[in-house]
């Protein structure tokens, strides 16, 4: 299996690696002393499996924070991914061939990096769904890392908690653009929910997202929970799907935006 392993890494400790695909996304190995943990495995522009065998030896889990094909186009090439069950209906869809090329084909890095789309692109990937559910735990030996359900960005969206470090992997669903749009987000009001048992705990951890390069402040998460909130009390009902409206909420510096629909809010 052939494919471009030119993926740019961070090492922030011993056993944990971000990887970044090609400015699209960010993967994270965590290193156990009996097995390894990718969490997320890119779009899939490039052999994510065989590169990663250049970091560790060990047995490789691979685990999504959530299905979105950005996330979960590369899974192919475990033949295996673990997934919250809230995310379970739309793993073959987001993970097919159509929907990675056609992401492919609109992101700007694939003109950046000189991605070929069609080199990776099987027209029918081998991938097994494996279906966990709230706060499922991965002991890979000397180090655990927790899955806590989020639902916001999508129904399965998890962080996954890593209590050694006090480093949590939030993937989309506390970085400055919380986006709610997709057929397949939670209501807002669900994302408020868990978001709320999250702010106390996020002031003593390290929050890494799936996209852009630095550590997320927990002033940003503050900062979503406070205008989610304001969206929901002017809110008296949902619009019906037939007329559902996507709109979006920013702040004065265009730092922080929430997009949602408006028939799924409460």
């Amino acid at each position: 299996m052939a494919g471009r392993t030119d993926y740019t890494v961070e090492k922030i400790n011993e056993q944990i690696y971000r990887i970044n695909e090609f400015n699209i996304m960010n993967c994270f190995l965590i290193i156990g002393e009996e097995k390894a943990l990718l969490v997320d495995c890119g779009v899939g522009a490039g052999n994510m499996a065989e590169f990663v065998k250049t970091l560790t030896d060990k047995p490789v889990i691979l685990a999504a924070t959530h299905a979105h094909v950005d996330h979960i186009g590369a899974a192919w090439q475990f033949g295996k991914i673990h997934i919250h069950k809230g995310d379970a209906p739309i793993v073959w869809y987001q993970s097919s061939t159509k929907e990675r090329v056609k992401y492919l084909k609109r992101h700007p890095s694939t003109e950046k990096f000189g991605l070929d789309y069609n080199e990776f692109a099987p027209q029918k990937p081998y991938l097994i769904p494996v279906t966990f559910g709230d706060n499922h735990k991965f002991d890979l030996g000397g180090i655990t890392v927790e899955a806590v359900h989020t639902p916001g960005h999508s129904r399965g969206s998890v962080n996954f908690k890593i209590d050694k470090y006090n480093i949590m992997l939030v993937a989309d669903n506390y970085i400055s653009i919380l986006n709610c749009r997709y057929t397949f987000a939670a209501p807002l009001s669900h994302w408020l929910k868990s978001a709320k048992e999250f702010l106390p705990v996020c002031e003593g951890y390290t929050l890494y997202g799936g996209h852009g390069q630095h550590p997320i402040s927990p002033d940003v998460v503050k900062w979503l929970v406070k205008t989610v909130e304001e969206i929901i009390a002017s809110t008296k009902k949902n619009d019906s799907f037939s007329n559902k409206k996507v709109k979006a909420v920013e702040d004065e510096n265009s730092k922080n935006k929430v997009i949602y629909r408006t028939d799924m809010i409460l």
